[in-house]
């Protein structure tokens, strides 16, 4: 692979500190910044770093809070692959400094915001059998292979649907003492990551999508469109690593014809949240049990399946088709089940359980949960359990749950899969994780 050399300017003086995220001059075979230096290679550009330097711009995020970003920019630059070599060390004295700290690796074909605090660096470096001065964290951002791109096509036209610009690859590696661990789990924390498209598309008929290679699937990913110095952009957020791309696909059902929900239940189809019952077919006024609803919840956020955590319920077998997603829900402390020790997958889940697992997933999805709104308003709030009114009061407040065209919540009534799909899209977009 051939690269031209790639010359960085900064407005004002590039001789002392750049500003935050500025570049530098060139130098002979290679670019560099004053506090970071890009090599091309044979396959990915490689971005290093002066350690004291670096320290240096992590000191100077002091007191900025969440909007502390160590930004590298490469976006204006011929860079669309590239690996970011970072000291642990440097990483963790500046985690001490700004426990918010992010750095941000911008190219031309998207960004990754790595925030440090989703970093145990100590823990990294008795895993990799070393001292931390000796780990280096690798970030890497590269489009993945023609081969690949092409199957990820061919496995996205079995579903109607298409990609969009490039599918990308996001990695972040430790390494040390010839050994490296993979960092796929983040835990409850939204790592944010952005794909530049090629056209402006709609957020109603586009979605970002996580893509597994060894099985061909395709899940959810919740992402935000829109444009960012005149570039259309896909902004993704999940908990973990892999290939993510941007696809349009198109679902609709026979059964839904002029619907109340149909528009919804078609987009959140369309994102591969929601399916039918069988092909074509919704059935919007049915039930939906606690399994279902919980299985569309844990796809909704984008979290990792977890048979495992299910297993505090004894009636869930390991074995069973929703397992993995009551086990994810487990995980992120959206359910707890029953005193009795049961989780009733099979029962349908009424309104005020649902509205309980909205409120706990909005914190989950790294948002402060609301207050609690007035409920005097519906005529039966006497009956609504003790147990939920908080939780009842915080899904009124964000505008995802609403009461009857009776003026009552009917909080024991059961949920149907119209009324799930139409919290669901709610919740997403309170929580950003959908265009409003």
């Amino acid at each position: 692979m051939s690269v031209d050399l790639i010359t960085f300017t900064v407005a004002g003086d590039t001789t002392g500190t750049p500003p935050q995220g500025g570049g530098g001059a060139s130098s002979s075979g290679d670019t560099t910044a004053n506090w970071y230096k890009v090599t091309p290679g044979s396959a990915t550009n490689v971005v290093t770093f002066d350690a004291e330097k670096l320290k240096a711009q992590f000191s100077q995020l002091v007191g900025q809070g969440g909007s502390a970003e160590l930004l590298v920019d490469l976006s204006k630059e011929a860079i669309a692959d590239m690996v970011a070599e970072i000291p642990a060390s440097v990483l963790l004295d500046g985690s001490k400094q700004v426990p918010e700290a992010k750095i941000v690796i911008k190219t031309a074909a998207g960004s990754y915001t790595l925030p440090l605090s989703v970093l145990d660096l100590v823990s990294l470096a008795d895993r990799l059998g070393t001292t931390l001065d000796k780990v280096t964290i690798r970030i890497s951002v590269t489009k993945v292979t023609e081969a690949m791109s092409d199957q990820i096509e061919s496995d996205l036209r079995e579903l109607g649907g298409s990609l969009v610009g490039n599918a990308l690859d996001f990695k972040v590696i430790a390494e040390g003492n010839g050994r490296s661990i993979e960092l796929n789990d983040f835990g409850t924390t939204y790592v944010k990551r952005t794909i530049v498209l090629p056209t402006k598309e709609s957020p109603d008929s586009a979605t970002g999508l996580l893509y597994d290679p060894a099985t061909g699937e395709f899940s959810f990913v919740p992402a935000t469109f829109g444009n960012e110095n005149g570039r259309t952009m896909a902004t993704l957020y999940r908990n973990g690593n892999s290939i993510y791309a941007v696809a349009k696909v198109s679902k609709t059902f026979s059964d839904l014809g002029k619907h109340w929900a149909k528009a919804d239940i078609e987009l959140l189809a369309s994102k591969l949240i929601v399916n039918g019952v069988k092909e074509g077919i919704f059935a919007p006024d049915q039930t939906i049990t606690r399994a279902e609803f919980s299985v569309l919840l844990v796809r909704a956020l984008a979290l990792p399946g977890d048979a495992a955590s299910a297993d505090v319920f004894k009636d869930v077998k390991s074995t069973a088709w929703y397992a993995r997603a009551v086990g994810a829900a487990v995980k992120a402390n959206l359910v707890n089940g029953f005193d009795d020790g049961t989780f009733r997958p099979n029962e349908a889940i009424t309104r005020e359980q649902m509205a309980a697992l909205i409120s706990k997933a909005i914190v989950a999805a790294g948002k402060t949960a609301p207050k609690t709104a007035d409920l005097s308003p519906f005529g039966d709030q006497a009956k609504i359990s003790t147990w939920a009114k908080e939780a009842v009061g915080q899904s009124v407040e964000a505008g995802i749950v609403t009461g009857t065209d009776k003026g009552t919540f009917e909080p024991v009534a059961n949920a149907t899969r119209a009324q799930a799909v139409v919290m669901l899209k709610r919740l997403l977009q309170y929580v950003e994780f959908l265009n409003k």
